[in-house]
């Protein structure tokens, strides 16, 4: 009894004790987060241009709407399904499937191409860890803390409780993490992420923003929790809703939101605790989920949701023209894309290279073009 009670006193008293140190919040973090050994939903959401439609010239580029499947592990395994769509270019839908076991990640992507296909062969694997475990429409947006968490695991950052402060009523515990990196020229931190954690709440995120380089870029809030009861009797409470706003478009910061993205889970789909083999936890999974009813309830709602059916029978599209013009206006589409998907993710990176995503896509492409180009004019020059 008194073995059970001392941590217990320990943590009360370390709730109410504002020079909490960081390696004690690790702690705390790490108990209250203990009672989940696994984690299985449905998450769905959209995203939407809200700033002002003078800064860029096609907004409907960021008119997204997603649903897929997320499955955690607390190991660290992760896997999610995704189905994403954008009715502003033709209703299409792209399936995108990542994973991550034993520090090793895997992503993949589906789009039909002129005759095919295309992309379910095509699997790109990198070392990883959970914090790394991104992409557009991710849903670890829902889950911050496990990103707070993976922190520790990275050595250039620092990490500071920096007191109590009031949030929605409710009595959160502030913390920063900050890049130990900062910028030759401005002397500024390149990241730092500020948390404001419920801790009679399983220390789950409230609140989350970005700042980089002494500036907003992202916030995350307008956070739902929803209780869950355990077998033992106890309570986990679990992120169900979020939103994420970006202040920064390329490299210009605005003072109001840009871009906004909801992400909820589906009612009824949660489920805590059940075993989850490693099999599951890879992108070429085609097989069928393991012969439980509560895997399969779940598999179903998304395979028989609008966006999954939608993939499965959609056409493809006509095939690709090769002169010249077409040629150029599919380069150009092209590199809006890479562009755009760049920019999102610059919006979360934690530090910014010389060289961007953008600018390699770009180079890519160009390349490409070239080479199409040249391959059409060769062509015409045979024949003429």
């Amino acid at each position: 009894m008194l073995a059970f009670l001392f941590p217990t006193l320990i943590l009360v008293a370390s709730f109410n004790d504002p020079q909490l140190s960081a390696d004690q919040l690790r702690d705390l973090i790490r108990v209250k987060m203990a009672p989940v050994k696994s984690l299985i939903y449905v998450y769905e959401g959209q995203s939407r241009w809200v700033g002002d439609a003078r800064l860029i010239k096609d907004t409907g580029q960021f008119a997204e709407e997603f649903q897929g499947t997320f499955l955690y592990r607390r190991d660290g395994a992760a896997f999610y399904d995704l189905y994403t769509t954008n009715p502003t270019r033709g209703g299409g839908v792209i399936r995108r499937r990542s994973s991550l076991l034993k520090g090793q990640i895997e992503s993949t992507q589906d789009i039909l191409d002129a005759k095919h296909r295309i992309g379910a062969d095509d699997i790109r694997v990198f070392p990883g860890f959970l914090t790394s475990f991104s992409a557009l429409n991710s849903p670890l947006d829902l889950q911050p803390i496990w990103g707070l968490e993976g922190v520790y695991d990275v050595n250039f950052h620092e990490v500071v409780v920096e007191g109590w402060e009031s949030l929605d009523d409710r009595n959160c515990l502030r913390v920063s993490a900050s890049v130990l990196i900062k910028d030759q020229d401005t002397d500024k931190e390149r990241d730092k992420r500020f948390y404001w954690l419920d801790m009679e709440r399983n220390a789950q995120v409230l609140k989350m923003e970005y700042h980089g380089y002494g500036k907003l870029k992202s916030r995350i809030d307008d956070v739902r929790l929803a209780e869950h009861r355990l077998p033992d009797g106890s309570s986990y409470w679990l992120p169900v809703h979020s939103r994420k706003q970006w202040f920064v478009i390329g490299d210009n910061f605005t003072k109001e939101p840009v871009i906004e993205r909801t992400l909820s889970v589906v009612a009824g789909t949660e489920r805590l605790n059940l075993d989850l083999p490693d099999s599951l936890f890879n992108v070429k999974r085609e097989v069928a989920w393991p012969a439980t009813k509560e895997l399969e309830r779940v598999d179903a709602t998304v395979r028989s949701g609008p966006l999954a059916r939608k993939f499965q029978t959609q056409e493809p599209p006509p095939p690709y023209r090769t002169d010249p013009v077409s040629v150029r206006q599919r380069i150009e589409a092209n590199l809006a894309e890479a562009d755009r998907q760049s920019k999102e993710l610059e919006a979360s990176s934690p530090t910014r290279q010389a060289w961007s995503g953008t600018t390699l896509v770009q180079i890519g492409v160009g390349l490409l073009g070239v080479a199409l180009l040249g391959g059409v004019a060769a062509r015409k020059w045979r024949m003429g």
